[in-house]
């Protein structure tokens, strides 16, 4: 009984570490995904008279990974997109779901750097937000 005690003490404590690193891929109580960017477009609009970056993000979930929301993408340059892209649960063993969220940003001159996210916010069904740190970063300006 004693042997079993310490077993579940040893295997909490295992669990408590990973679930504060994000080196082993999941972030436990919100979604992992893997960010891609398609369709990408870098007009000028006469209209509105602004610079124009266009892009489809394309999150892929992870297995294992639970339901939630990714809220923002944190960008290189200390700025934040809103996303909020619904992700659906998916398995350990499952064919997981890509979300896609068309994203529209607008500049009075063209961006003079490169725009990378750098990390992003998400949030499970428990409504917790957790920064997920993209290594590599996604490039968006201009496109890599």
């Amino acid at each position: 009984m004693k042997q079993v005690r310490y077993g579940l003490i040893a295997a909490m404590l295992v669990g408590l570490l990973l679930t504060g690193c994000s080196n082993f891929g999941l972030i436990f109580g919100a979604p992992t995904a893997q960010l891609s960017v398609q369709g990408y477009s870098f007009t000028y609009n006469q209209t509105s008279n602004q610079y124009e970056l266009k892009f489809t993000l394309v999150a892929l979930p992870l297995n294992g990974s639970p339901s939630g929301v990714i809220r923002n993408l944190n960008l290189s340059n200390g700025g934040q997109v809103s996303i909020n892209l619904a992700i659906a649960a998916c398995g350990p063993t499952d064919t997981c779901t890509e979300a896609t969220k068309d994203v529209l940003l607008g500049f009075a001159t063209p961006p003079s750097g490169e725009i990378k996210a750098v990390s992003y916010t998400a949030a499970g069904n428990n409504n917790i937000a957790r920064e997920v740190e993209l290594n590599p970063p996604l490039g968006l300006y201009p496109l890599f």
